[in-house]
């Protein structure tokens, strides 16, 4: 099924805005990494949608992941 242009254009943008091409990304350049232990989960929104976790094991790596789904096909 083809998905609307209104909508492919949406989906893009807000990938775009999810992937750090935002006005908003310099706001959270500043922002510290997380201390080992700490743990988020996250939501993902759009095509598909799902869910995100994010665990840091030191103060400078972390390992993330998601698990997404769509309703259509």
């Amino acid at each position: 099924m083809r998905l609307p242009a209104k909508r492919e254009l949406l989906v893009f943008l807000s990938f775009l805005a999810m992937s750090g091409f935002s006005p908003m990304n310099r706001v959270f350049a500043a922002a510290q990494p997380g201390a080992p232990g700490d743990f988020g989960l996250g939501a993902m929104f759009g095509a598909p949608t799902g869910l995100s976790a994010k665990y840091w094991y030191s103060s400078t790596a972390a390992l993330d992941g998601g698990l997404a789904w769509a309703f259509w096909r």
